[in-house]
């Protein structure tokens, strides 16, 4: 349905480099049963916030999610939320160390 979003996913996985391919750093909301992706929300930024970093199990184990699709066009709030969140948590690492 929209081939530019996997175009090198597609050349990786058919190619040499494709026994060398791990698991998506990427978080993506699927929960909804629809063709697309849900957008990230205030719901996800809580969820986040719950347990930090988020993580994802898959086929190769667990792994820090570092990315995430897809916020809406007017994210400006959400992508605040999210700087927030990765801010504290930082600050909160700095003073337990």
């Amino acid at each position: 349905m929209v081939p530019d979003e996997m175009f090198f996913q597609t050349i990786l996985a058919n190619s040499v480099f494709a026994r060398k391919m791990q698991r998506s750093l990427m978080y993506t909301d699927w929960s909804a049963g629809v063709s697309h992706p849900a957008e990230i929300s205030e719901t996800h930024i809580s969820m986040f916030a719950q347990g930090w970093p988020p993580t994802g199990n898959g086929v190769y184990g667990k792994v820090e999610l570092c990315f995430a699709r897809k916020f809406p066009d007017d994210g400006g709030k959400i992508v605040s939320l999210v700087d927030d969140l990765v801010l504290h948590r930082e600050m909160d690492d700095r003073l337990h160390k």
